[in-house]
């Protein structure tokens, strides 16, 4: 019982030795991308749907909707679900690009250490 559960530590620890430090860097931005992909679905489907509701109540429940301070209220209300929204997007939209760029920096350190351990033994097989 205690092999399985740390058999994802074990997992982790193999991979990093095998694919060097930036395997780590792959593996924080993939956890933290899923995070906010699970978080948003969650947000668009359970907490938009009765945060619009609930706003659309308090503005049919208001008896004067034509004035100044009515739309600008209105406003208000329309920036609260707008914000809720774009929520965690910007971070998102850091890590969709970062990550295959952290991908072609995994294979040019691996490259590195493959060209070094050829200089090493002064062949030219890259096993």
């Amino acid at each position: 019982m205690l092999e399985t559960l740390a058999m994802p530590l074990h997992i982790m620890s193999e991979m990093r030795s095998l694919g060097g430090p930036i395997v780590l860097w792959i593996f924080g931005a993939c956890v933290l991308m899923w995070a906010i992909v699970i978080e948003r679905f969650w947000f668009f489907t359970g907490v938009l749907p009765r945060q619009a509701n609930r706003l659309l109540r308090e503005w049919n429940a208001r008896p004067e909707r034509h004035s100044w301070s009515a739309h600008q209220i209105r406003k208000a209300m329309i920036s609260t679900l707008n914000s809720g929204m774009n929520a965690n997007i910007q971070l998102l939209r850091v890590l969709v690009p970062m990550s295959p760029l952290l991908g072609l920096l995994g294979t040019v350190s691996g490259m590195l250490a493959v060209f070094d351990a050829m200089a090493a033994r002064g062949s030219a097989d890259a096993r």
